[in-house]
């Protein structure tokens, strides 16, 4: 499965902000919402500092 946060990839734009505590918060929040146990968190750029 791959992951692309708001604003990025083919992620929709937002007005909502783009905190690295709030790229967080969402990611942590998909992969709960989904129900995974055991998961590796990898990123580049940005999404390194947000892993």
């Amino acid at each position: 499965m791959a992951y692309n946060a708001r604003g990025w990839g083919k992620s929709d734009k937002t007005l909502a902000g783009y905190k690295l505590a709030d790229l967080a918060d969402e990611a942590l929040s998909l992969v709960k919402a989904l129900g995974i146990k055991q998961y590796v968190r990898v990123g580049h750029s940005m999404g390194g500092k947000v892993a």
